[in-house]
């Protein structure tokens, strides 16, 4: 299932970050290494993204992340 949210904080030098879903209902863990695309974005704050959840050991991961602006 795909869902939709905006970038809350993300730190490149580290590559991870967190994102609200669209809902507002939580946030979810994000990885640079789950970045899809030919060129792979930087991830800035308030940034639209697509992606998909997975449950991990740390909580909601998102995968598949498509940047959407």
């Amino acid at each position: 299932m795909k869902y939709t949210g905006i970038i809350k904080w993300y730190n490149p030098v580290r590559g991870f970050g967190f994102i609200e879903l669209e809902s507002g209902a939580e946030m979810v863990y994000a990885d640079n290494q789950q970045l899809k695309g030919i060129f792979k974005p930087l991830l800035l704050v308030g940034t639209k993204v697509r992606f998909n959840l997975k449950r991990g050991n740390i909580g909601c991961q998102a995968t598949n992340i498509v940047v959407l602006n």
